[in-house]
């Protein structure tokens, strides 16, 4: 066997030492990318989350919550488009699979979390456990809905969704037109949205980069200020 020359072991250990780094370092921001706590935010992303058709986690309804003694609140549009490189579904709402609420908020953003901007992540069955109590909507046309498991039927007419029914309602209602899918996605929003901040701190299965602090403001100011829906 010939020899092999100490520059070229040199330079195979100090380029796989160099991968190895890099590798390292994407890891590294991403997880580093979402921690910051945020005690004053000047913008909240609450993303609730189900799954899918396909099972898999998507980011169905994202509410952009503006704090201040004038709080509003809008409903982002999660079908929109995003970058997201080497993945065929580059939807907002598939971004969650990925990286979760802090992944969504980064997109809203344009790529990276803007300073100031907080996320919460509600994942499925904390949101399906928000809603045990149901959320009442009003349906202009019947759907039926297989989730894989069971059966549903969702009759015209005024009726209360309930928690266990979420995750069929939430996809049957994305083949609704346009207008009516919005209408109930931001019924779907206002309920979650009180509920989730009916409580003191973060409910089971609910984390976020919010301060304990600025948990407690955004709180207050949305709960004490009777915010407004308005047009994103």
């Amino acid at each position: 066997m010939g020899r092999i020359s100490r520059g070229l072991i040199t330079g195979l250990v100090a380029g796989t030492v160099l991968a190895v780094l890099l590798v390292a370092g994407a890891f590294a921001y991403e997880a580093y990318r979402g921690s910051g706590k945020v005690d004053d935010p000047t913008k909240v992303v609450i993303v609730f989350a189900i799954a899918g058709e396909d099972g898999g986690p998507l980011a169905h309804t994202a509410v952009v919550v503006q704090p201040g003694s004038g709080a509003s609140y809008y409903v982002a549009e999660t079908s929109a488009t995003v970058s997201l490189p080497g993945v065929t579904d580059t939807r907002l709402a598939s971004v969650y699979a990925f990286e979760g609420a802090a992944g969504v908020a980064a997109a809203h953003d344009g790529g990276d979390l803007r300073r100031g901007t907080a996320w919460v992540d509600v994942p499925p069955a904390a949101w399906s456990a928000l809603l045990g109590e149901g959320v009442d909507v009003v349906l202009s046309d019947s759907f039926e809905v297989f989730d894989g498991e069971e059966f549903y039927t969702f009759d015209r007419g005024r009726r209360r969704i309930r928690g266990q029914e979420l995750r069929a309602f939430a996809n049957g209602i994305e083949y609704l037109p346009a207008s009516e899918r919005r209408s109930l996605r931001e019924a779907i929003a206002r309920a979650s949205l009180s509920a989730l901040l009916s409580s003191a701190g973060p409910p089971n299965g609910v984390t976020t980069n919010l301060t304990t602090q600025g948990w407690e403001r955004l709180v207050r100011e949305v709960r004490g200020g009777d915010p407004q829906p308005r047009q994103p």
